[in-house]
């Protein structure tokens, strides 16, 4: 399977993502853009913001050495 398919990280991770749904994809937009020149997400910003601590406690965040092979994953696909 393609790394960069919307569905890769939820097969690779099961258990860091519970609610099976689609990741990051190239056709991946924003929603109530503002700024009209970028209309594109970009896979930097995608997982930067998917892996932005709040104050939720998530499974990703509570994943332990499995959330650091994720990042590790996560910053070779970028």
């Amino acid at each position: 399977m393609n790394e960069l398919a919307p569905s890769y990280d939820p097969l690779q991770y099961p258990l860091l993502f519970l609610a099976w749904e689609d990741m990051w994809s190239e056709n991946l937009r924003l929603q109530n853009n503002q700024d009209k020149a970028r209309t594109r997400v970009s896979m930097v910003v995608y997982y930067a913001q998917t892996m932005h601590f709040s104050s939720e406690l998530s499974t990703l965040h509570l994943g332990g050495c499995l959330f650091q092979q994720y990042i590790v994953d996560v910053t070779a696909k970028i």
